[in-house]
């Protein structure tokens, strides 16, 4: 029966000593008593005795005022033989004979194959193996020992230096992992214990390791928000997106008028708030991309998988967007808009300048100016399709260019630049729709188109399709499921209230759609007023609001290249901000997931992010390309996304457990006392809309939209039936990954003799995620009765 009892060891002597190698360090090793049994609550005893690598690890949950009766001191971590007469022979056989198979099966368990694999242990290596504080750095010793072929006191393998600093501690620390992570062969190395004191470590005399740069085999640490106002722009610019413009407007005039706010905003707190705000808890607490994430719940692993592939998908066809709006701005910049006439090269004989005249004998016959602009101009269709794809409109080749190469510029640098960039792209858009609205209301014909966009149809209600619409909207605004927001909140820091975040977002959201309605039918009314013509014959939903009414309406306007101008303009950054979110999901997904070799090259891996996905959008730059972008348009996020949000309800709720993570959750936000009295009744409602309603509504959402299952068409053209399987195709590829990573986590996994023990083993949280836990279990706030006070694990507790 081994005793695991150890005690502290200081050096009262300061200076720096020149020792054996096999000393490690220790000078005047005496034994210290730790009193204070409440704050350290290690053991039950009035006095405990720690290591001091222990003592590390004690020091970093205590306050910055432990220990004045030692300002000096200097803690010498040692776990060998000389301090024999300061600990218990038990801890030598711990280290280097009696548990050494003990150690093997550990990590057997978790996928290491032999002690020898962690001969160069990164700090994730031992957060990995589940180690907690305190024994990671001890099983490492003991390690490097047996590689070494040494016994106790000759000195570690070599240990690669790693960052010293811990994000979720006030001040840099240094944990016992940490330090013997630091340890070089040479080994001797000194620790000043206390928040707010610079970390003193060296080797060979107290030489300063703490700013040696990391090394190429270490992972750099994740970069993290600035400011919270980084984030939140980040969030309500990747919310508020193109939909939010052409779509928004439209389905509140189908479906009812302001009528349609009651079955939105009914939808938006059932399902999109609670949405929105596991991703943004989830994310937050984990602090990693939508892959690496579910080590919360290895066997749904594959949700993250499915979230960067639909993001990738998106993010493809969405850039064409950005072009064709590209080049409608460019082509502003003259004394009058070339989609005011029918005099140019791209016109055809149907062209009438007149629009009532064009409305009244109908667009098969005569074709409006700004209709043949985008069609003819735009995007050259000229008789091309899927079958005759044609050639390249060499100028939305080069718009679709420079939209690339303005979002790689926005994020090469991780969150460190989008964070800044949002700080125009996210607030110009107000500011322009503010303008265009005051010009819009003040034309002739306003009140007309407001009125249709805001008069009640209170029939509409009983309408399955009106609630319908509305959830599928909310889903689509909102981005949960996608894998942005989950993005965004892994860089907050631990105690950011995303509580708050979760009910200021999506509301910003819903009114910022609402108010783009008013900017856009105040501008329809004016053109129904101008031409006579109803409202009904006017609006158009999809990109032909954006590219065709617009256009027309604001050519007669005065001073239309100015409006025009600033419409596009607006439109340009609306999208660049959605494209922050699903690019960055993307590229964090990956960096997080190859860490090792793609987080320190965090700006190579966006450029060839960004070079992939423009390549791929290039056959829709052709002449027949607005048939492959109505392709991907129509399945590339429909069925996968809503089924990806049931998942990520479930695996959470169910599996993860949404007691769990409700903790967290709490612990998150213990610092904000003046929540106390709604933070448990809203976790109850979220905890109910998670584990039944929201599931739900997503499933209702999804059943509505197969039982109203359209095949893709694109005007008068019938898409041939391979182009219609390519399109279900692309819709359940990201479903797939889902059950496929499953089969090979069950395959692979660690642990279990049979399918169902691993099956099980993989329900639970990794132990890297499980340590991550321990991290945070003693963040709470005495005062906000949020979180729990644990129990700091004594070595026994920590090894069974």
């Amino acid at each position: 029966m081994i005793n695991y009892s150890m005690e502290v060891v200081v050096s009262t002597d300061t200076d720096d000593v020149e020792l054996p190698e096999d000393n490690m360090g220790v000078v005047n090793p005496i034994p210290i008593d730790i009193e204070d049994e409440e704050r350290l609550k290690v053991s039950p005893s009035r006095k405990s005795r720690l290591s001091a690598a222990d003592l590390i690890s004690v020091s970093s949950s205590l306050p910055d005022s432990y220990l004045p009766q030692y300002p000096d001191v200097s803690i010498a971590p040692s776990i060998t033989s000389s301090i024999k007469p300061q600990i218990s022979k038990s801890v030598e056989d711990l280290l280097v004979n009696a548990d050494l198979e003990d150690c093997r099966n550990r990590l057997s368990r978790h996928g290491y194959d032999s002690m020898r694999s962690l001969r160069l242990a990164s700090k994730d290596d031992l957060v990995e193996i589940g180690l907690p504080r305190g024994y990671a750095g001890l099983l490492v010793y003991a390690v490097a020992q047996e590689d070494k072929g040494h016994g106790p006191g000759k000195g570690l393998a070599q240990i690669e230096t790693i960052k010293l600093e811990d994000q979720y501690l006030p001040s840099q620390v240094l944990t016992s992992s940490e330090a013997i992570s630091a340890m070089s062969e040479k080994g001797d190395y000194k620790v000043v214990p206390g928040g707010g004191v610079d970390d003193a470590i060296g080797g060979g005399g107290g030489k300063d390791l703490a700013v040696k740069p990391l090394d190429s085999k270490t992972a750099p640490d994740r970069e993290g928000w600035g400011k919270k106002l980084d984030f939140l722009l980040v969030c309500i610019g990747y919310a508020v997106g193109l939909g939010n413009i052409w779509r928004f407007p439209y389905l509140c005039y189908t479906h009812g008028g302001g009528v349609f706010l009651i079955p939105y905003f009914i939808m938006l707190f059932l399902a999109g708030m609670p949405l929105m705000f596991l991703e943004l808890a989830f994310g937050q607490y984990g602090g990693e991309g939508p892959i690496t994430i579910w080590k919360a719940c290895p066997l749904f692993a594959g949700i993250g998988w499915a979230m960067v592939m639909i993001s990738g998908m998106v993010a493809i066809y969405y850039n064409i967007i950005m072009a064709w709006t590209a080049l409608f701005f460019v082509r502003s910049f003259t004394s009058e808009v070339p989609w005011k006439t029918c005099n140019n090269t791209w016109n055809t004989d149907a062209c009438q300048e007149n629009s009532s005249v064009a409305m009244e004998m109908g667009l098969n016959i005569t074709k409006r100016p700004a209709q043949e602009f985008y069609y003819n101009y735009v995007l050259d269709v000229d008789g091309h399709n899927l079958d005759d794809m044609g050639s390249m409109k060499w100028e939305l080749v080069m718009c679709l260019l420079f939209s690339w190469i303005v979002i790689f510029c926005c994020i090469c640098k991780s969150v460190k630049s989008s964070g800044k960039v949002v700080y125009f792209t996210a607030t110009f858009p107000y500011i322009i729709l503010t303008i265009l609205l005051i010009r819009g209301v003040t034309l002739p014909g306003a009140s007309i188109g407001i009125d249709y966009y805001l008069s009640p149809r209170w029939e509409k209600l009983k309408e399955t399709a009106v609630w319908g619409a509305a959830a599928t909207q909310i889903f689509y605004s909102l981005g949960p499921a996608w894998g942005g927001v989950l993005t965004f909140s892994s860089y907050n820091k631990f105690n950011n209230n995303c509580l708050i975040d979760a009910i200021c977002i999506p509301i910003i959201n819903c009114l910022s759609s609402f108010y783009a309605g008013f900017v856009v039918f105040s501008t329809l009314g004016f053109m129904s007023y101008k031409t006579g013509i109803s409202i009904d014959n006017v609006a158009v939903k999809g990109p032909g609001l954006v590219f065709e009414t617009y256009p027309e309406a604001i050519s007669q306007m005065p001073a239309a290249p100015f409006w025009s101008i600033l419409f596009f303009f607006m439109f340009f950054l609306v999208g660049l901000d959605t494209q922050f979110g699903m690019v960055e999901t993307v590229v964090s997904g990956l960096t997080d997931y190859y860490p090792n070799h793609l987080r320190k090259h965090g700006t190579l891996t966006a450029l060839v992010v960004c070079v992939v996905f423009f390549l791929l959008g290039l056959p829709m730059a052709s002449q027949g390309g607005i048939y492959m972008f109505e392709l991907i348009n129509w399945y590339s996020c429909w069925i996968s996304l809503m089924l990806v949000g049931v998942f990520e309800c479930v695996a959470v709720a169910y599996f993860y457990g949404v007691r769990r993570f409700t903790n967290d959750i709490r612990r998150m936000i213990a610092d904000y006392t003046w929540m106390t009295p709604v933070v448990t009744p809203l976790l109850y409602w979220y905890s109910s809309c998670w584990l039944v309603i929201t599931p739900s509504i997503i499933v209702f959402i999804s059943v509505f939209g197969m039982v109203n299952y359209v095949p893709v068409y694109f005007g008068d053209y019938v898409y041939p039936k391979w182009s219609e399987m390519l399109g279900w195709l692309m819709a359940v590829v990201p479903l797939f990954t889902i059950p496929l990573v499953m089969i090979i986590k069950l395959f692979f996994a660690s642990e279990g003799e049979t399918y169902a023990q691993r099956f099980m083993f993989l329900l639970r949280p990794t132990p890297q995620w499980e340590n991550k836990e321990r991290q945070f279990q003693g963040k709470k706030n005495p005062k906000s009765g949020f979180g729990k006070d644990v129990e700091l694990d004594s070595i026994k507790q920590m090894y069974a």
